[in-house]
């Protein structure tokens, strides 16, 4: 049967737009997986957070800032606080917040993408397997935890300081702080970056606490002390005293998922070895031949990012997030490591699916080893990558 010219013509044009229907069906099929779970309610939600949340909105919203509500910074108490205004249940401004943020994420992993590339097909690709990836839906609209928004300003930094834009870059630095302790896992990044480059400043760094506080307004506006800015975190790092918390890291070799004993004896050797593991990253790094470029700087934030989380002890299984999204650009850069980061998804989907769903997972030993084998390949393959690219100089 012969087909209507409107139909050729719309033929005609997905065929030559399948890079734009592609980004319009995944953003489509995201959303719907998003929504399906909307009222879905994870231990984080039912324990910590709809009470702190329902605190909030009992002392009146806005005028709750005046105190600490839960362990998270003012800043994300200030949203958490504005949503209790809109006509919303408590996990839907949780999940909303997440939401947002994790589309804005998607649009700045794709505007990276071409940054480095200079592709608008990969960066369309970039945005696609980002609003699709498993981890970042199970954990806004799922677990409605916010880790995407810390890991949007955090991606914004290495933006901004590849590009060189230094004030954008310690600006976003300061907001991924405020709403996140765990922006900590890239300042081994920021660190490396303005010693070898010695473009930015030390200066530049002033930008943190400044952002940080005028985030804070809300809270300062009613009546709290400029202390509490910052003095939330103090709390959060005594908060648990455990080798890890469901994050199969190196510790795992030695003591139990989640054991209290001796931590207190252990965990300066775990933080001692993770400052040694990056110092010798970066000596590596420093002493070899090849130039750094864009590439390679996402190349180092993510292995730097991945080090850290995987050599500190107290991790939670949700602190993958950061390199689970750099690993993103990774694979762009560097296909050879697709089935490493099929590794790291298949590891989050263990322990994503343990918290959330009460899965039988595999032993945490089993885990911890397919950690390392993951972590000894990216090394492995990022050693290569720069191995060929200084042949290709030559």
């Amino acid at each position: 049967m012969k087909s209507f010219k409107f139909e050729n013509k719309i033929y005609e044009w997905i065929s030559k737009n399948l890079l734009l229907v592609g980004i319009i069906l995944a953003t489509v099929l995201s959303f719907y997986f998003r929504f399906i779970m909307k009222e879905f309610e994870s231990g984080d939600l039912q324990t910590f957070l709809i009470p702190w949340y329902e605190k909030i909105k009992t002392m009146g919203g806005f005028k709750a800032l005046s105190t600490q509500v839960g362990n998270y910074g003012i800043p994300y108490q200030t949203l958490i606080a504005l949503m209790t205004y809109l006509p919303v249940t408590s996990v839907a401004a949780y999940k909303i917040l997440s939401i947002i943020f994790d589309y804005a994420l998607c649009i700045l992993m794709a505007v990276l993408t071409h940054k480095i590339t200079g592709s608008k097909l990969l960066a369309g690709v970039a945005y696609i397997i980002t609003v699709i990836n498993p981890v970042m839906f199970m954990n806004s609209s799922v677990w409605g935890q916010c880790d995407s928004i810390f890991t949007f300003f955090c991606l914004l930094c290495i933006y901004g300081l590849v590009e060189e834009k230094f004030n954008l870059a310690f600006i976003a630095y300061g907001a991924a702080f405020a709403f996140k302790l765990q922006a900590v896992f890239i300042l081994p990044f920021v660190l490396f970056y303005l010693l070898y480059k010695k473009k930015a400043s030390i200066i530049n760094f002033i930008w943190i606490p400044v952002v940080m506080t005028l985030l804070s307004i809300g809270g300062l506006i009613n009546g709290r002390s400029i202390t509490s800015v910052f003095g939330v975190y103090f709390y959060q790092v005594q908060e648990y005293p455990m080798i890890s918390l469901n994050y199969p890291s190196i510790w795992i070799f030695l003591m139990d998922n989640r054991n209290y004993g001796n931590y207190p004896y252990i965990s300066p050797y775990c933080m001692a070895v993770a400052v040694i593991a990056l110092g010798l990253l970066v000596l590596w790094i420093v002493k070899s031949d090849f130039k750094i470029d864009k590439k390679k700087l996402i190349y180092i934030a993510f292995i730097m990012s991945y080090t850290t989380v995987f050599f500190l002890p107290s991790m939670h299984e949700r602190y993958s997030y950061i390199y689970i999204i750099l690993g993103l650009l990774i694979v762009i850069i560097d296909k050879k490591t697709i089935p490493a980061y099929i590794g790291l998804l298949m590891l989050d989907l263990q322990t994503y699916g343990y918290y959330l769903f009460a899965l039988t997972i595999m032993p945490w030993i089993v885990l911890s080893i397919i950690n390392l084998a993951c972590f000894i390949y990216y090394c492995y393959r990022f050693s290569q990558y720069c191995r060929i690219s200084v042949d290709n100089e030559e």
